[in-house]
Formats: C-alpha cells, structure tokens, sequence
C-alpha cells in the first residue's frame, strides 16, 4: 500500500514538474539542411565521445505510425506537441552531467512552416506554429548551442538520392527546400541572437565537417568522470535485430550506454534495451520511463 502511494506520488510530482520551466541540462541543437551531413556527424561523435554525450535522434514517425498519413496541419500541431513534450522531459534530467546533443530541435518545426506557406502560398502556417513557440517556450534560453549546417539544395538532395533516402513529399522540391534555407539564414538570426553556428559544407568532407562539430561541441563537454561500459556483444545483436526487424536502416553508431541503458543509434530513430532486457524505440516515451524510474527509486525521506 505504502509503495502504491508512493508511487502514485512520484507520478504527480513528475506530470506536475512537466507544466513548469525547470532547470535544462547543456543542450546543443544540430538544425540545417538534410543532406548536409548532419545526423551523420552525430552518430561518429556518438562513438567517440560514448558517456559524455546523450544524443536524441530527431522526432519522426515511428514505424507503422498512423498519423504520417494526416493532414499537413495536424501533423504539424503533433510535431509541435511532441518537442514540447520532449523538452519538458529533459526538464527532468537537468542534473545531467552529460551534454545532450539534439538531431533538429523545435526549430525544425518553424523552418518547416515557414517553407511549407512559401511552397503553397499560404501565410498562416509559419505565423500559427511561431505564436506557439513563443506561447511555450524561449527560444533563447533553451539551448546552450545551436549548430546549423548550411548546404546548397540542389547539392544536399543529390547526397540523399546516392543515400537512398526516403523522402516524403515536399522534401523533394526546389521551390520548399531553398525556402528551408531561406528560413535558417533570414529568420532564424531574428528569434535567436546569440550562440548560433553556421556551417556550409558543400565542398567539405565528411571529416572536415566532423571536425567542426568537434572543436565547437567540446567546450560544452563536463569535465566530469563518465565511466564507460562496453555494451556486450549479445545486447549488440539484439539492439541490431530489432533495428533490422523495424527497418530502420544499415547505418549507425557503434552501440554505447546511454543514461545507464544500452543504446544503438540509427539515422532516423534509436533503440535501447531496459533493465529486464526488453527493446524500446529511445524516444520521448522511453525518456519520460527512464526520468519515473528514476524518481521512484529516489530515497523517501
């Protein structure tokens, strides 16, 4: 009965943390245009830097997912709730040593918005989705860094045709990719006035652009001791079976433990094995477990 209670406690304490601003861990933002080597990137630094980093795939449906088939303007609203929803998590986990390094932000969502009224004429979405923001959260507050890698349109949709990307529609037309950009480097630098990076990689290798991800994110790196543990090879193959079961694609990070829990980096999603061995997609759900867990094993004094 005790336990019950307890936990039911724990469950208030946490749903009521989420609708207030808390203390954020170093969040650093990676944001720009797809192609331009980005989520690449952060799956090698994943691998280098293991315990110092907590790296958080971007927000996109997850297989089977029945709202990928919604509207633009539902999608969007959903898109919209689920950052919120994973910034309020992180709330929780602003004891954090490790430095999270986000694969596209809420950012992506204006960026989005902004193309997508350029791409159909439109002049409500953009200003619908910037009220929200503004509504919820502070743009300028947020994060530690905001990288974003710059890239010629037509050259980053080439690099994500000999990727064999899928690419859901408008990510394939000219008109909205190069209003996409238009949106990082014209309005973006009017919400956000300090802390923002701007890379353009079209004639860079992928290890030049590594390099720049590197002497820009480790300032931010704890100097803290992170013990790193090597994930087992059976736990390997499991993270890389449920991966290939869910397409999720060939390539990823080497596997590595993430908030205590073994975690295999792909290029859209993220899988991770619990403390009873089952397999969860890492995302906003598995975060918010993770944070429970947490607080419900906290001493009751």
């Amino acid at each position: 009965m005790l336990m019950a209670l307890h936990l039911m406690l724990v469950l208030f304490f946490c749903l009521f943390s989420f609708c207030l601003h808390g203390v954020l861990p170093t969040i650093v933002a990676i944001e720009g245009m797809a192609g331009a080597g980005k989520t690449t990137s952060l799956l090698q630094l994943v691998s280098l830097w293991k315990e110092k980093v907590v790296m958080l795939s971007e927000l996109s449906p997850e297989p089977n997912s029945k709202w990928q088939n919604d509207s633009t303007d539902v999608q969007g609203d959903i898109y919209h709730q689920m950052w919120m929803n994973r910034f309020a998590i992180l709330e929780q986990l602003g004891d954090e040593e490790a430095c999270f390094l986000l694969d596209r932000s809420y950012i992506t969502n204006l960026a989005f918005a902004y193309a997508f009224d350029k791409l159909t004429d439109r002049e409500d979405y953009y200003s619908k989705h910037r009220a929200l923001l503004e509504r919820d959260r502070d743009i300028n507050t947020d994060f530690d860094l905001v990288i974003v890698l710059d890239g010629t349109p037509d050259i980053c949709l080439e690099r994500r045709h000999r990727m064999n990307d899928e690419i859901p529609w408008p990510g394939e037309e000219l008109k909205f990719l190069y209003a996409y950009r238009e949106f990082y480097q014209n309005e973006l630098p009017k919400l956000r006035q300090a802390n923002v990076l701007y890379l353009n990689t079209d004639a860079l290798t992928q290890e030049e652009t590594l390099s720049f991800f590197k002497q820009a994110i480790t300032p931010y790196l704890s100097n803290g001791h992170f013990e790193v543990l090597n994930v087992s090879e059976d736990d390997k193959k499991k993270l890389l079976a449920f991966g290939e079961k869910n397409r999720l694609g060939t390539v990823h990070s080497q596997p590595v433990y993430v908030l205590g829990y073994p975690t295999l980096y792909f290029r859209k999603h993220s899988v991770q094995l619990d403390e009873k061995g089952d397999l969860h997609l890492f995302n906003n759900r598995r975060l918010e477990t993770i944070v429970l867990f947490r607080h419900s094993h906290m001493p009751i004094k």
